[in-house]
């Protein structure tokens, strides 16, 4: 099932419940999502499908809120924040879209 159409991608979650993403612009094919991917594409898709809710990460210890959304996890309705939506980062953790 699709939960993310990007620019350059698609992030889909298999039967499973692993998330992966196809990238179209490359054509390299299929990878596993990363981890802020994963989290990016399950917030976005909860937007449209409250059921995704109770999938939603909690934040962890070692998060910090973002800077750019001041922990609203959204830029200007409707753009979600470089966050993912959530208001919080990790610290060092690639959130290189991938999916442009």
């Amino acid at each position: 099932m699709p939960l993310y159409l990007g620019w350059t991608a698609v992030v889909f979650a298999r039967e499973s419940g692993e998330l992966w993403l196809y990238d179209i612009e490359w054509s390299t094919g299929w990878s596993p999502a990363s981890p802020f991917l994963r989290r990016m594409a399950l917030r976005r898709a909860s937007l449209a499908c409250d059921e995704l809710e109770a999938t939603l990460p909690q934040r962890p210890d070692e998060a910090v809120t973002c800077d750019v959304c001041s922990g609203t996890g959204r830029i200007k309705e409707p753009l979600i924040c470089g966050c993912g939506g959530y208001g919080w980062v990790i610290p060092g953790e690639d959130r290189g879209m991938g999916i442009g």
